[in-house]
């Protein structure tokens, strides 16, 4: 009895199939994780993207009111309704875009977010002082007001900056050139607080009416050297952009601050240095900064619209890959355990009942009715079960052939293999059969090369043990149901063969020429040193009008063109 393994191959089967089904579900989920965070990432880029232009239109604010405050705190007069309400303006500005941007729950608690908030607070209280003050002339102010106006929102502006690099630093280089754009504003942003101040200076010393102090000079000459250092930076950084809406922002920055702009500050100035009077009033300096100021701002806007439209296409790529990566996940899990159930049931389940029906076979119950659970299937396991059934058929008819053998003593006495006799009745047999069936037999004639030579010089019983390994390689080879070997005579041999054709056939005779070559049973006279056979091979598909003499006479002509051409080869039979 068949010893059953302690796993079955149903069950090994099946957890390996379920193992690659979910490593390919797997899979999928991992690319919806994936997804996910992609989408979560764009997500954040977008608040980011919100706070960063939030911070940055509150600090371009910020900058007019510092610039108008400080111009005012120098003026000898106190401040014309018209200043008061630009300030007034710019103060609404700050307030709405960076009170929106504390309030809200990304701007964190790091230590940029409460120095800017402290920042902020200590800019209102000192916004009580300088509205006092702007009322007053400048005779009745306080002359330390002044310096620690400028130099609070100075650094408030820094303050700023320095939040708005933290959160550039922290985006992701996965969305477009939105990194590279925010790094413009960054560099848009420090260039218009630097042009700022050095306009803010200019306005200044032209409202106190008095001549440039050295230290003032040499101020003002660093301000537009950290201006054109900036402008070179922030050139560099925008012909990078694939943007076609940043360079013309671009050009009108560079026509209002240098061709513009710049002209009437160097006139100013040069009066000033000169002891000359200006050729240009206060209010008409500050009205020519405004719009060069104003520019820088529409550069940002223009960044702010791109880098908005880059985040919406990417929050709109991210979802529908987020939702094609759920649907692909449900598919794959659903299309997997689909495939491992067709598996099972039309594979394995089968396979499990064949092999069954075999071990029935193979413990000799040859009476058993084989169970035809494959009704109504035309595919390879059908055809495996039909394959099943003739062998089946084919034992039973061997058993009974045999057992005929036995009784009329069919076998070679020498050999143990059947006879000349066992061989005919056997051919007979299966030309009737496949004859009925019109399916094609297969005959191959061995003949043992030089065994007359072998005899004279190791002598006959040593013929004889040649003989028998010949037939042992022999009866190895005809192991499919329905093959029939024997010995036809003398060191002549031959293999009925049913179902094959010719190349079929010449296959299975190539196969034992080579078993008894590889058998290498000494030979001194022989072309290799070992004993060698010739074979001759044949194969037909009976008819009414044909004979298994026929089939004989092929063969072994094919056997003796198989010694004339040198021997331990395979001759094939011609088509016929």
């Amino acid at each position: 009895m068949i010893k059953r393994p302690k796993l079955p191959l149903i069950a090994t089967i099946s957890f390996l199939v379920g193992f690659l089904v979910l490593l390919i579900w797997f899979n999928s989920v991992r690319n919806v994780i994936a997804e996910y965070r992609i989408m979560s990432i764009t997500r954040q880029a977008a608040i980011n993207n919100d706070l960063l232009d939030n911070l940055l239109q509150a600090g371009q604010n910020l900058s007019f009111e510092r610039g108008r405050t400080n111009v005012l705190l120098n003026n000898p007069e106190s401040a014309s309704a018209q200043n008061i309400e630009f300030i007034q303006q710019r103060r609404k500005a700050v307030a709405e875009f960076l009170e929106q941007t504390m309030h809200s729950e990304q701007f964190g608690l790091s230590d940029e977010a409460i120095t800017l908030r402290y920042d902020y607070a200590t800019l209102k209280n000192l916004r009580n002082d300088v509205d006092k003050a702007l009322a007053l002339p400048k005779t009745e102010r306080d002359p330390a007001l002044i310096y620690r106006w400028y130099d609070t929102v100075t650094q408030m502006l820094a303050d700023i900056g320095t939040l708005a690099l933290a959160d550039t630093i922290e985006q992701t280089e996965t969305i477009g050139q939105y990194t590279l754009l925010n790094r413009i504003k960054i560099y848009a942003f420090d260039f218009r607080t630097t042009v700022g101040t050095e306009s803010s200076r200019t306005a200044e010393i032209l409202s106190a009416n008095r001549p440039m102090t050295p230290e003032e000079t040499e101020r003002l000459q660093n301000l537009r050297g950290q201006v054109t250092a900036i402008w070179k930076a922030l050139s560099r950084e925008t012909s990078l952009s694939e943007n076609t809406g940043i360079k013309p922002a671009m050009h009108v920055v560079e026509r209002e601050i240098f061709e513009i702009y710049r002209p009437i500050q160097n006139a100013v100035l040069d009066a000033i240095k000169n002891g000359r009077e200006s050729p240009y009033e206060l209010q008409k300096v500050l009205q020519a900064s405004v719009p060069a100021l104003d520019s820088i701002g529409k550069l940002l806007e223009a960044m702010t619209t791109e880098t908005t439209r880059q985040i919406l296409e990417a929050q709109a790529q991210a979802r529908f890959s987020f939702s094609a990566s759920i649907i692909e996940a449900i598919l794959s899990l659903g299309i997997g355990l689909f495939a491992l159930a067709l598996f099972i049931t039309k594979l394995l389940i089968p396979l499990q009942k064949i092999s069954t029906q075999l071990e029935r076979l193979s413990a000799g119950n040859l009476e058993v009715t084989l169970e035809d659970a494959q009704s109504g299937r035309t595919d390879e396991i059908s055809r495996t079960w039909a394959a099943l059934q003739t062998f089946r058929e084919s034992l039973i008819e061997r058993q009974k052939l045999e057992a005929r053998l036995r009784a009329l003593g069919n076998l070679d006495g020498l050999t143990d293999i059947p006879n000349r006799r066992a061989l005919d009745e056997a051919l007979e047999t299966e030309w009737r059969r496949e004859r009925r069936s019109n399916e094609t037999i297969g005959l191959a004639m061995i003949d043992v090369d030089f065994f007359k030579k072998y005899n004279d010089r190791y002598g006959h019983i040593a013929g004889d043990e040649c003989l028998k390994k010949v037939a042992a390689a022999l009866r190895e080879g005809a192991q499919r149901a329905g093959d029939f070997a024997g010995r036809y005579g003398g060191e002549e041999f031959l293999a009925i063969l049913p179902g094959l054709s010719t190349g079929e056939a010449v296959a299975w005779a190539e196969r034992l020429r080579t078993a008894v070559e590889g058998a290498c049973i000494p030979h001194e006279d022989s072309q290799t040193g070992c004993v060698t056979v010739s074979i001759g091979v044949s194969s037909l598909t009976p008819t009414a009008a044909g004979t298994m003499l026929e089939l004989i006479r092929l063969a072994d002509e094919a056997l003796y063109r198989a010694k004339a051409n040198g021997r331990n080869r395979v001759e094939p039979a011609p088509a016929h």
